[in-house]
């Protein structure tokens, strides 16, 4: 076990090295560390997420499953069928967002 431990810390010191030496590039190519570092805005999140499958529970209490198709500043559209169907919700309706 002290040998993995080593390894372990050894890893995260060069990990730890590369951050610290090209933050820049390391955390602009990221964008959770993009998010930690400085915030983003969930819609700009989200573009990561584009043409996964999510969920949705709205304020009111539904839920809706579908693949995430676009985002705006207020707004998400979620195509919900095959068919192509999307609809639209502005970000003051959604109480959960998961992505499966």
């Amino acid at each position: 076990m002290v040998l993995g431990e080593a390894w372990c810390w050894w890893v995260s010191s060069i990990s730890g090295l590369r951050m610290t030496l090209h933050f820049g590039d390391t955390v602009s190519g990221n964008p959770t560390l993009l998010n930690r570092f400085f915030g983003i805005p969930l819609t700009t999140a989200l573009l990561t997420y584009l043409h996964s499958r999510i969920q949705i529970k709205t304020k009111e209490g539904d839920f809706i499953s579908g693949i995430l198709v676009r985002t705006t500043e207020s707004e998400i559209w979620i195509q919900i069928d095959s068919t192509g169907h999307s609809q639209k919700l502005k970000l003051n309706q959604i109480r959960i967002l998961t992505v499966k």
